[in-house]
């Protein structure tokens, strides 16, 4: 049942809890929350309840490069810098599937599945070094002086890779 599915998940708000129970409809539940093997075979087992897998972008190093790495919104679709610039190569494309419905929507019978492109992963040259350093000198610059904004790029002279590269504010 729909409270035993919402007690598992700890979910004790009572709004939500008659909000869920109310609806006839396609309702999510919970999102961005990781589970368990075992809390997955669990929930599959109860009828009525899907589980839905999302991707997500993972920044190993917080806010570090973050002004050139961008950001992502809610639909996990970026917003700027690198992220909105390859975005559909982070994303990679979903997989689609067509099925049959009842007369409610629900679906009855899948037809047909194509398999979408799993996310690439991007490298970069930044080195975390310099980077730190980098971020570091820009913020005693701009607090230090009179300027309205600073920025900075650090090259190897060699290859021309992009070793740290920042802006403030």
């Amino acid at each position: 049942s729909v409270t035993n599915v919402l007690n598992y998940l700890h979910i004790s708000n009572p709004t939500i809890i008659n909000e869920v129970k109310k609806r006839k409809k396609y309702t999510s539940i919970v999102s961005n929350r990781e589970l368990f093997e075992k809390d997955k075979q669990y929930l599959k087992k109860i009828e009525g309840i899907f589980l839905e897998e999302k991707w997500i972008r993972y920044y190993p190093h917080a806010s570090l490069l973050s002004k050139t790495l961008g950001f992502v919104g809610h639909e996990n679709k970026g917003l700027s810098g690198i992220e909105y610039f390859l975005d559909e190569q982070l994303r990679g494309l979903p997989e689609k599937i067509l099925y049959h419905q009842d007369a409610k929507g629900r679906p009855l019978k899948i037809d047909q599945r194509s398999k979408g492109d799993l996310p690439e992963n991007i490298t970069l040259t930044v080195s975390k070094k310099i980077q730190e350093f980098l971020e570091e000198t820009l913020h005693e610059l701009l607090k230090n002086s009179r300027s309205n904004a600073v920025g900075g790029l650090i090259l190897d002279v060699h290859s021309g890779e992009i070793l740290g590269i920042s802006h403030l504010p």
